[in-house]
């Protein structure tokens, strides 16, 4: 990392205290260090959501209608699964997240309560919900300071209040959106959860980290990756041959299985949550079915394809064409526990 930073006396630091800066003791000869990047303690991080304009541009691009995101439902390995649908993605890259721990003598480490750091929202041309996650390690130097920036980052690197960022093999998949926004957690309708407080360029946004709390549990909200890579799992989006649309209650306005809601589709997902490969993003297939085709029929990828030695084959009853739509589906299944 470059730094950016100003070393001054006590007097200093004095000299601009309007501006809220840290004023730290160097660790090695006792003199005032200050950034203008880092937080103090005992000053507020402004919002995001309190800027008109920055809101609306975060608005305008995260990609959701209203103020709240349902559980929708679909089929995987045979059974009904609930999943939230976050959207498209034209390309699959992951960018950084900052978690920020303390070590403990056990060798384990705990979240301390400080906001996750990120570096893009959406608007910012690099943004991706896809994060990589660093811990960073709180020394005993730290005192509470507010890391709400790469710039704070680096000083607070520098000025030995956090340890050198360590990356995980692991990411997450967190959507950034308005403070406003709530996030369907159940069946019932009204059982909804808050965004995520989180630090970005020295602001507050919010984000739904899914089924990530800032624990360790892999393969559920946080998911294996090598050098920055996996693979999507499949996603099979049922049409009738004479229809343009995917069974899918929301595009066609039709109650396809008469439940009294508009939110259930035929998508077929190749793994559920907790399965070896599951990752929560998907590539998105058409499968033209039977004009006679009925809602439910197929729910699993074996009751549509046959494995061959030169990759899947629709089964003839089943499937009269597939394939690829050339973009990924960001569509994370709710976990439900026995």
């Amino acid at each position: 990392m470059t730094h950016s930073i100003s070393r001054r006396r006590a007097f200093a630091c004095a000299a601009v205290a309007l501006l809220a800066p840290a004023c730290l003791k160097a660790p090695d000869d006792g003199s005032e260090l200050y950034s203008s990047y880092i937080v103090p303690a005992d000053v507020d991080v402004p919002m995001l959501d309190d800027d008109m304009p920055s809101l609306m541009k975060l608005d305008a691009n995260d990609g959701f209608m209203g103020t709240r995101i349902p559980l929708r439902t679909g089929f995987a390995g045979g059974v009904p699964v609930q999943y939230w649908d976050l959207g498209q993605l034209m390309a699959i890259s992951i960018k950084p997240m900052w978690i920020f721990r303390r070590r403990l003598q056990d060798g384990s480490d705990q979240w301390i309560g400080h906001p996750n750091l990120i570096d893009s929202i959406p608007g910012d041309t690099p943004y991706t919900p896809l994060r990589q996650l660093y811990k960073v390690y709180m020394t005993g130097a730290w005192d509470g300071e507010r890391i709400a920036s790469l710039r704070a980052l680096e000083d607070a690197i520098e000025f030995h209040l956090v340890e050198a960022p360590v990356p995980q093999d692991v990411f997450v998949n967190c959507v950034v959106t308005p403070k406003s926004m709530r996030l369907q957690d159940s069946a019932d309708p009204n059982d909804t959860i808050d965004p995520q407080p989180t630090y970005y360029r020295g602001k507050i946004v919010h984000q739904f980290c899914i089924q990530y709390n800032n624990d360790d549990s892999v393969g559920v909200g946080m998911l294996p990756i090598k050098n920055q890579m996996f693979n999507p799992g499949n996603a099979y989006l049922l049409r009738r041959e004479n229809e343009l649309s995917p069974l899918d209650e929301t595009l066609l306005k039709a109650d396809l299985n008469e439940d009294g809601d508009m939110l259930d589709t035929n998508t077929v997902f190749d793994t559920n949550v907790g399965d070896p490969g599951y990752t929560s993003i998907w590539k998105s297939l058409d499968v033209a079915v039977p004009r006679d085709y009925l809602f439910g029929t197929s729910t699993s990828e074996d009751e549509l394809f046959d494995e061959t030695p030169g990759g899947l084959a629709g089964k003839a009853d089943r499937v009269v064409q597939y394939k690829d739509n050339a973009v990924w589906l960001n569509r994370p299944i709710k976990r439900v526990l026995p």
